[in-house]
C-alpha cells in the first residue's frame, strides 16, 4: 500500500497525504461524492 501511494504522490507532483488531498479537491476528484453535509453551514 506504501508504494501505491507514493506511486500515486509523484504522479501527482506532492509529497504528503495533505497535498494529495488539496490537489485531488482543486482537481473535483471529490464532486459529487458529498453526503449532503455542509460542514461549513453546520457552524
Amino acid at each position: 500500500m506504501y508504494r501505491l501511494l507514493q506511486t500515486l504522490y509523484q504522479q501527482l507532483g506532492v509529497r504528503t497525504r495533505l497535498e494529495a488531498i488539496m490537489v485531488a479537491q482543486e482537481e473535483g476528484w471529490f464532486e459529487g461524492t458529498s453526503s449532503g453535509h455542509d460542514p461549513v453551514s453546520a457552524i
